[in-house]
C-alpha cells in the first residue's frame, strides 16, 4: 500500500510505500526523532484524536515535527535502503524539511475526481 505526504505551505508531494514509511520513522526514533503526534484531519477533532501516523486519513505533521524528521533521517545510514529506496527518502526529507505536511490515501484524490 502507498500513501501521500504533501506539503502543506508548497505545492510537493512525494508517494511512499506504506512499509518504507515505516522504516524511515523507526531509524530516525533511533536518531533521535521524537514524534509530537500528529493533528487531526479536518473534521476530526474532539473525536479521541490519538495522533497516528500511520493511517492516511489526511491528519497533519506540524512543521517542528517534520523539520525535526527531516534532521533524524539525515542521521541515517542510507546503505540500509535500495537505490530507488534511498532517492524517496531524499525527497521524504526536502518535504520534512519545507514543513508541515499531510499524510493522505492517494485513491482518495483519484475516487475524488
Amino acid at each position: 500500500m502507498r500513501i501521500v505526504l504533501r506539503s502543506v505551505a508548497i505545492d510537493f508531494e512525494v508517494e511512499i510505500d506504506t512499509g518504507l514509511w515505516g522504516r524511515a520513522r523507526y531509524l530516525a526514533r533511533q536518531h533521535g526523532w521524537r514524534p509530537a503526534e500528529t493533528e487531526p484531519p479536518t473534521g476530526a477533532a474532539g473525536i479521541g484524536w490519538i495522533g497516528t501516523y500511520d493511517r492516511p486519513i489526511g491528519q497533519v505533521v506540524s512543521g517542528s515535527d517534520a523539520r525535526a524528521l527531516a534532521k533524524s533521517l539525515g542521521a541515517v545510514n542510507g546503505g540500509e535502503f535500495t537505490l530507488g529506496e534511498v532517492d524517496t527518502l531524499l525527497q521524504l526529507r526536502w518535504l520534512c524539511d519545507e514543513g508541515a505536511f499531510s499524510i493522505e490515501d492517494p485513491l482518495a484524490d483519484r475516487l475524488a475526481s
